[in-house]
């Protein structure tokens, strides 16, 4: 009657571990559903600050090609500032000058126009001017 009795404890207590067991295996796997949650909202998080900050990228290299052309343009205005001399009565000047008969010559990067008469040459002046 005792080792029945030793028996029932033993196996009332076995239940009860097995009962605490699967209320610990169900908590773990709670956490494991809540770690995956938040693993899952960083790794979002993530992605959105690595496309912020490939966009910054791009914004920037788009402000860099255009501060590049800027500048460009203002070398080009330079350049066909530096080309309006003469006029009128002549005068030789990088790429202008005008002739006989005036105007204004402006030489550009990509072409040269003369003033005045026309004519297209390398060095301004002359009767029709550049």
């Amino acid at each position: 009657m005792a080792k029945a009795r030793a028996r029932a404890r033993d196996i009332q207590e076995l239940k009860e571990f097995e009962e605490k067991l699967e209320e610990k295996k169900e908590e773990l796997e709670e956490l494991e559903e809540e770690l995956k949650d938040e693993l899952k909202e960083e790794l979002e998080k993530i992605e959105e600050l690595e496309e912020e900050e490939e966009k910054e990228l791009e914004e920037e290299l788009e402000m860099e090609e255009l501060e590049e052309k800027k500048k460009e343009l203002e070398e080009e205005e330079e350049e066909e500032e530096e080309g309006e001399e003469g006029g009128g009565g002549g005068g030789i000047g990088r790429g202008g000058g005008g002739g006989i008969g005036g105007g204004e010559g402006r030489r550009r990067k990509e072409e040269k126009k003369g003033g005045g008469g026309g004519g297209i040459r390398e060095i301004g002046g002359g009767i029709g001017g550049m």
